[in-house]
């Protein structure tokens, strides 16, 4: 068995690039080389990857090490489709066309096989060695690495940043190709500046190969170079009281040195004057540097990150001079805004442009304002509140147009929330400004307010409607206007914050505030309800739930998202109960034979033909009240074991009894009113259970 390890060496890329790379880079050689590895029996392809792969990175260079590979592939047996038996074949004897394919796969003619209506013919492959299909594979997998920006230079290649070497090792042998005019061998770089000398690996094994750059001052392993970053970090934070919390710029910093070093700087307490978002902000988003924060207050202190272990006054008075100025260009803002009220800002805002189609920002808060109060008024906030929920529409996107956020983008909301609390606006209201922005990630937190998060449902509902209607609903990876991150925060708020609202509704009054001209119209609010559906699929996958279970709640409907999740988690726990198959049965079988028919009405009893048709009737009017109470009262445990107990052994009995498509149309149409009957019972309102995939039917 042998070993690999490959190494694409660069100019310093782009952190944000690195992992989604590497990623790639591990899949597409995953795919390549996945026939010919022993996998494991259990565990699926993250333990294969445990097992068989290795990946490190650093900002310099993408590294790839495999083992357990076998010299060649596996031979294999193609099965290849021919001619039509019908022209193969005349009179049991092959004709020319049957001659002519098994000459041109190089078998006999005899040895064609009749499957269905095709020939066919099994031709033996034998593959490539692993060596010769790396060889073969990996200029293309290399040179098609997707970056969210590449360049291009000297040969016809695009890639995030020149290529400049490259190590391909098959055990001690190199695995030859070019790719961007670069020849792959054995020679590897250490660190630019510390050890910037060149050296030779004998052979493709990843511990010699770390240990070896470790000696080059790089620390190609990201778990050993985090180590000792934090370390580092942690280690000048201690006498402050302080240590790293923000896991996020520590991966940030990981993915820009190959040698992590840390150096402690300071800054003048005259800016802590400043609001602290703004001094962390500079210091984080712009410098990269970690504030230092003992008893939640923030210290005249940072410690900045470099490529190497040993720093100096020098690079600490680069790193200072640096702060200080953005620093000091954040104070004069913070003195130049607070002499113009928001509310002055506000008739400005028709200079700026929101979308084209829907207007300026101006025209948003005016939409915001109708819609926020709509919404507030379906949470049953008091009229105080609405009022407050107004004002703080009005002055949403006033800091849009402040020096501070045109300089630090990353403030919208934050700093329209500190001018608020100083210009004297109400505490509600400065807070809802703040929260409307959020969530404005998978992991952030949630408004917490009533007024922060009827504004802040607002401003994704106007987000969505408004660009759905003008077109630019999302595509495949494109979302210009991040419709996908807003409906995961409606979604979310709505959930967690244990708001029973209903979705059609409050795209309804999205739509209103919208004039005719723009295109919200019933069917584009249809297509956004639909699009909701589709989010809510994806986040109840992502919880670790059924998709079959999941699909078939969504068909009775999903406009009460908490409603939904309550059914799923129900239909989930049933799953594993010995009645689950007879209740799946139940619907599915009466969905089935009553799809695709025009049943509508209640079945007549005097056109029962045969005694099951009447006890399946009436075992209907007994239970169903009681069946919509349990559902009613979202008692969907309860309401699942009396379907079941009701229905599972009479509708056994009547599908063994009673033939549905009888040639008499209207015994036929009263049998399938009736099944219907029984069907919507329970799937209009809970679940259409014959999206479930069951366990006999997926073993048969």
């Amino acid at each position: 068995m042998s070993s690999f390890l490959l190494e694409i060496g660069t100019e310093e890329l782009p952190a944000s690039y690195i992992e989604p790379a590497i990623n790639t880079l591990r899949e597409r050689i995953w795919k390549l080389l996945e026939d010919r590895v022993e996998l494991p029996t259990t565990g699926g392809k993250a333990e294969a990857w445990r097992r068989i792969f290795a990946s490190a990175w650093t900002p310099r260079r993408l590294v790839i090490y495999a083992e357990n590979l076998p010299e060649a592939g596996r031979d294999r047996i193609d099965r290849l489709r021919g001619p039509r038996v019908s022209a193969a074949f005349k009179d049991g004897k092959p004709t020319k066309a049957a001659e002519g394919f098994a000459r041109s796969k190089g078998v006999p003619v005899e040895s064609l096989e009749i499957d269905g209506d095709y020939c066919y013919a099994k031709v033996s492959v034998k593959t490539l060695s692993t060596r010769d299909l790396l060889a073969r594979s990996l200029p293309t997998i290399v040179a098609s690495l997707p970056f969210p920006k590449s360049m291009r230079w000297g040969a016809d290649i695009t890639f995030a940043r020149p290529i400049r070497w490259v190590v391909a090792l098959l055990d001690r042998d190199v695995v030859e190709f070019e790719v961007a005019g670069v020849k792959s061998g054995r020679t590897t770089r250490g660190h630019r500046f510390l050890k910037p000398d060149t050296f030779d690996l004998e052979r493709a094994d990843f511990d010699a190969y770390k240990k070896r750059l470790r000696e080059h001052c790089v620390l190609v392993d990201p778990d050993e170079r985090r180590d000792l970053l934090r370390r580092r970090v942690n280690a000048l934070m201690a006498p402050y009281g302080a240590e790293l919390a923000d896991e996020e710029l520590l991966e940030e910093n990981l993915n820009l040195v190959e040698y992590p070093g840390a150096i402690e700087g300071s800054f003048d307490e005259r800016f802590l004057s400043v609001p602290e978002p703004v001094i962390v902000t500079a210091m984080k988003h712009h410098q990269k540097y970690f504030p230092v924060v003992s008893n939640a207050r923030l210290l005249p202190k940072f410690v900045a990150v470099a490529d190497r272990e040993k720093l100096g006054q020098t690079v600490r008075g680069g790193h200072e001079r640096v702060l200080r100025a953005r620093l000091a260009d954040a104070e004069f803002f913070w003195n130049e805004d607070r002499k113009v009220r928001l509310e002055e800002l506000v008739p400005r805002l028709s200079t700026i442009v929101y979308q084209e189609k829907l207007g300026t920002y101006l025209e948003r808060t005016q939409r915001l304002q109708s819609l926020a109060a709509a919404i507030g008024r379906m949470m049953d906030l008091s009229d105080e509140q609405i009022a407050l929920v107004q004002r703080a529409a009005l002055l949403s996107k006033a800091d849009l147009l402040t020096l501070m956020v045109g300089e630090f983008p990353e403030l919208q909301g934050t700093m329209g929330f500190e001018y608020a609390r100083v210009q004297g606006e109400p505490e509600e209201v400065a807070v809802a400004i703040r929260e409307h922005y959020l969530p404005r990630g998978a992991g952030d937190i949630l408004p917490e307010t009533p007024i922060g998060i009827a504004l802040s449902i607002a401003d994704k509902l106007d987000a969505i409607v408004g660009c759905t209607a003008v077109g630019f609903a999302p595509t495949g990876s494109e979302d210009l206007y991040g419709l996908r991150r807003h409906s995961n925060g409606v979604i979310r708020i709505l959930l967690e914050r244990n708001l029973s609202l209903s979705l059609r509704t409050l795209i309804e009054e999205a739509r209103k505030v919208y004039p005719v001209s723009v295109g919200a119209n019933e069917e584009m609010a249809r297509q956004v309800y639909n699009f909701f559906g589709e989010r809510l699929y994806h986040l109840l996958i992502d919880r670790g739930f059924r998709y079959d279970i999941i699909k078939g709640a969504l068909k009775s409907g999903f406009d009460d998202l908490a409603d939904l999740v309550a059914r799923v988690q129900v239909l989930t726990e049933l799953s594993r109960k010995p009645f689950w198959n007879d209740l799946v049965i139940i619907v599915e079988r009466t969905h089935n034979i009553t799809k695709g028919s025009e049943v509508d009405g209640v079945p007549d009893p005097a056109l029962f033909q045969a005694p099951e048709e009447s006890e399946v009737w009436g075992l209907y009017l007994m239970n169903q009240r009681s069946i919509r109470q349990l559902i009613d009262e979202r008692n969907y445990r309860e309401a699942c074991s009396a379907y079941a107990r009701a229905f599972a052994e009479p509708l056994h009995r009547f599908f063994d009894e009673v033939f549905v498509n009888v040639e008499d149309p209207r015994v036929k149409l009263n049998r399938l009113r009736l099944l219907r009957a029984i069907n919507h019972l329970f799937s209009a309102r809970i679940a259409d259970l014959s999206e479930i995939i069951r366990e006999d039917k997926a073993n048969g």
